[in-house]
């Protein structure tokens, strides 16, 4: 039996969770045109229908026909709507069979509900937070069809800062005590959003406000508050879809609040966290209203290539970069203002350089104006030299297992918020056994719950290579996180 032609179209959006299009307002997709179906236009568009809470409702996928002039009155198709896993293969399918469409007309949908994508399923529907819709469409009349396969890709585009921060009482004349968050380091140009933090009734708020409403979409926000000893007292994340409509309003201005929690260092003798300067470090991830396409048609055969070959791309003339330009000013000795010793080794540096990017330089540069040298001994040199590239061109040299690891201590120690979060990614998806238990540690220390829990996980998959190795017993010093993998151990098996 002949295989059925079909042309099949598979749509990836990347970002996905970022999505910001509410109600009827669709996500436009890949349009394409059927060879043997000539005056037929077909568009994939997907309602996600984004709403403050992800818990109810659906996303729908639908494609549509538009008929153009001289076109047929009407086509009759079998087609099918899928949702693809990581491995290629469909989770959910909705099929249709001998459908007559007439021009500018919608498909019957695909509805998936948002609870089972979003909270029970994630890994399934969103691996690395992308959703993958295939369209198949089949005409009734197989002569007249060729079999194609087209793929489009949609990135939402989103835009992330790293911020650090005091926080400060401030006057407040409505009900509960208020507190101003004074940023000392952003990663950006500026910071997106600004924050409060409110008491009221012993429970504190913290209150977002973007720096600009028309280009925040959809935000995710991450709260981590710390004492003089570096110990978490209160934490708290949530994530928002800004529209005018529903963004609560206090006086004249829109507010974005959610509640914080203490953790267990919280003295909870006290009615409610002292939140005085504490220290704030906050992620923050949000979409801008933007998206970027791709959309490739896969044809085999001979006729695609002229003159049996393909044109080679015009080389780029070599330009030095932004980076480039950087690391030269960092090498760059004549115009330094500052050095940075070792035992071993001076490093040429810019003090604006280092205060701008660094919450230790800029404390360090206060207390010695006068100096044009300061001594660094927690630091070896390879790692302070990366270090230092880091701050200058906001990249990392050839990063790998080890001087991650050291990086991401260096980072924490000198304040480079940004750093320790490329650093904890990198060790998240590189763990090994010659550092899962030295990555747990650290990540404890450090209060970086998602390098924790891959650590954790990592330890816990590989427990036979690592518990009872030289590392687990240097792990062992540290009894409340060897109990802890332990007691993970025992009720997960």
């Amino acid at each position: 039996m002949t295989e059925r032609k079909s042309v099949t179209i598979t749509w990836r959006i990347k970002k996905f969770s970022f999505c910001w299009q509410e109600k009827e307002e669709e996500l436009s997709g890949p349009t394409f045109f059927i060879e043997g179906m000539e005056g037929c236009k077909w568009i994939l568009n997907l309602f996600p229908q984004a709403t403050k809470s992800k818990k109810t409702g659906n996303i729908a996928c639908y494609f549509y026909l538009e008929k153009e002039e001289n076109g047929p009155e009407e086509v009759e198709i079998d087609y099918e709507l899928s949702v693809l896993g990581c491995d290629g293969l469909p989770i959910v399918t909705a099929a249709y069979d001998k459908i007559k469409m007439k021009g500018n007309e919608w498909s019957s949908p695909l509805l998936l509900p948002k609870y089972t994508v979003f909270f029970e399923k994630p890994d399934e529907f969103l691996p690395k937070d992308s959703l993958t819709v295939r369209c198949r469409i089949w005409k009734i009349n197989q002569e007249s069809i060729n079999a194609e396969r087209h793929f489009a890709t949609t990135q939402i585009e989103i835009e992330k800062a790293s911020l650090f921060g005091i926080v400060k009482k401030t006057e407040w004349p409505f009900y509960g005590q208020r507190y101003q968050v004074q940023f000392i380091s952003v990663s950006t140009e500026a910071s997106p959003i600004f924050i409060n933090v409110r008491v009221i009734e012993g429970t504190p708020y913290a209150e977002i406000h973007p720096a600009n409403y028309e280009s925040i979409k959809f935000c995710r926000c991450e709260l981590h508050f710390t004492d003089d000893t570096g110990n978490e007292i209160v934490y708290g994340q949530d994530e928002y879809l800004f529209h005018f409509d529903t963004i609560p309003l206090e006086g004249d201005m829109q507010v974005w609040t959610f509640p914080l929690e203490a953790t267990s260092k919280y003295d909870d003798s006290q009615p409610y966290p002292e939140l005085q300067n504490l220290t704030l470090r906050c992620e923050v991830t949000y979409s801008i209203g933007i998206t970027s396409e791709k959309f490739e048609k896969i044809d085999y055969s001979i006729s695609t290539f002229k003159n049996g070959c393909r044109l080679k791309e015009k080389r780029q003339k070599q330009i030095p970069s932004l980076k480039d330009d950087m690391l030269c000013l960092m090498r760059n000795t004549e115009n330094s203002d500052i050095q940075i010793r070792t035992e071993n080794k001076t490093f040429p540096a810019h003090s604006i350089i280092l205060r701008t990017r660094s919450l230790f330089f800029r404390k360090k540069l206060d207390q010695i104006k006068k100096q044009i040298s300061f001594y660094v001994t927690d630091l070896d040199n390879e790692t302070l030299y990366q270090m230092l590239v880091f701050l200058y061109t906001d990249t990392i040299e050839n990063l790998e297992s080890k001087n991650a690891m050291k990086l991401y201590i260096a980072s924490e120690l000198y304040g480079i918020p940004l750093l320790k979060h490329r650093c904890s990614c990198f060790l998240q998806d590189n763990l090994d056994t010659s550092i899962c238990c030295d990555v747990l540690q650290a990540a404890d220390k450090y209060q970086d719950n998602d390098l924790k829990k891959a650590a954790l996980s990592y330890i816990l998959e590989h427990e036979e290579e690592v518990i009872g190795s030289d590392k687990w017993k240097d792990l062992e010093r540290f009894t409340e996180l060897t109990e802890e993998v332990l007691y993970l151990k025992r009720i997960n098996s």
